[in-house]
């Protein structure tokens, strides 16, 4: 086999990460939700940054799941591991007062770090912030 297609292939380690992922994700859109939580409850404490953002979500808009503190939990989990889907919603939950102390400079803080690593809906988060005259210029 040539040496760039060897590259390309994903390590045993990383395979057996991805599936877990997708399982984690899997259970999530599936709305097995009690599973899904129970599941990646423990990914997420091995560090998958995709385990503690699917948390995030469901604690942050799944009916009965619905618990702000543990969402702003594990939205500033995965947003410290680099999720810009986290960012926006740590913004979101700073801005609401959701699970924590409502405070618009984190919010902005949070919003605009996920616009500048790319989240676009985030862009939306600022507009309404700017819109309610909550959103300042930084010097």
């Amino acid at each position: 086999m040539p040496a760039l297609a060897q590259e390309r292939l994903p390590s045993t380690e990383q395979a057996v990460l991805e599936k877990q992922n997708s399982y984690c994700l899997t259970l999530f859109e599936s709305y097995e939700l009690e599973k899904a939580i129970n599941y990646c409850l423990t990914e997420a404490n091995r560090g998958d940054i995709q385990a503690a953002e699917i948390l995030a979500r469901i604690y942050s808009t799944k009916g009965n799941m619905l618990n702000y503190a543990k969402a702003f939990e594990w939205a500033l989990i995965s947003s410290e591991r680099g999720s810009l889907n986290s960012q926006a919603l740590l913004g979101l939950l700073y801005l609401r007062g959701d699970g924590t102390e409502k405070n618009t400079d984190k919010a902005q803080h949070y919003i605009q770090l996920a616009i500048n690593n790319g989240n676009k809906g985030a862009i939306k988060l600022r507009k309404l912030m700017k819109r309610a005259g909550l959103w300042r210029k930084r010097t």
